[in-house]
């Protein structure tokens, strides 16, 4: 292993072992799980009541309306059983953005789509503010793949993709990842090669070393993204680079 790069504030270097962002702890809410129902409130009992038994087989039911009621309840109770074994007419699925069924179609994991003209209101929960840039979910309690928006281009249009969780990375985090003595025999990607050709003009540094005294003043312009298409177990994500209100670059990076 070589030794840690001089600039490092620290002895042995924390990151040997880290190869991306995605390997960095971040720390996330833990989900309100919901109580369990009361075995009192009766159940199987409403899942199963067809009808009422009390009406006597001699009187007929003249009355359409007795009739129309029957059967709505019969409906009902039909509903949930198929709704309880997964069988028969299609569920309600929170992670597959039922808000916006049409948007879903018209985006593709991994790639970024402008979408000019959309309401603030249609863009989701603002999950994260950083670079100039924000990051909207569309449905931030799902799990699954759904539209996520990022706001702050020069255009004023959002740009749009399908994921199951987007990171945001900081230019700080990136050099002390991409500069690590882990990586340096590791290829250049897309990005990083961007991000070289940004540090290089703003900063005055060169290739394979860090921006120095204006990091902060490049941070306030510049992001990463780290897009994942399931919320866990992710060999393969796709990385974005923004900077100054540009989509700049984007590629596939693996573990």
């Amino acid at each position: 292993m070589m030794d840690a790069l001089p600039w490092q504030p620290f002895g042995d270097d924390p990151l040997d072992e880290v190869t991306a962002l995605s390997d960095i702890a971040v720390a996330e809410d833990s989900a309100a799980l919901s109580e369990p129902a009361d075995a009192s409130d009766g159940f199987w009992t409403g899942l199963f009541d067809f009808g009422s038994s009390d009406a006597s087989s001699e009187t007929p039911m003249d009355d359409a309306t007795d009739i129309k009621d029957e059967a709505t309840a019969q409906s009902s109770s039909f509903s949930r059983l198929t709704g309880l074994f997964g069988f028969g007419g299609q569920q309600d699925n929170p992670d597959s953005a039922d808000a916006a069924p049409r948007e879903v179609k018209a985006l593709a994991f991994g790639e970024m789509t402008t979408r000019c003209g959309m309401r603030a209101s249609d863009l989701g929960v603002k999950v994260a503010e950083s670079g100039g840039f924000a990051l909207y979910d569309s449905a931030p309690s799902g799990t699954g793949l759904r539209p996520h928006y990022v706001t702050g281009f020069s255009d004023g249009c959002p740009q749009a993709t399908l994921a199951a969780l987007i990171l945001t990375g900081d230019v700080g985090t990136h050099e002390l990842v991409r500069y690590s003595s882990a990586n340096r025999r590791q290829a250049y990607s897309e990005t990083d090669t961007a991000y070289e050709g940004i540090k290089s003009k703003f900063c005055g540094v060169t290739r394979n070393k860090p921006c120095g005294r204006k990091l902060d003043a490049l941070a306030r312009n510049t992001l990463f993204l780290s897009v994942y298409e399931r919320f866990g177990g992710n060999d393969t994500w796709v990385e974005v680079l923004l900077h100054n209100g540009r989509f700049v670059a984007i590629d596939e990076e693996d573990m």
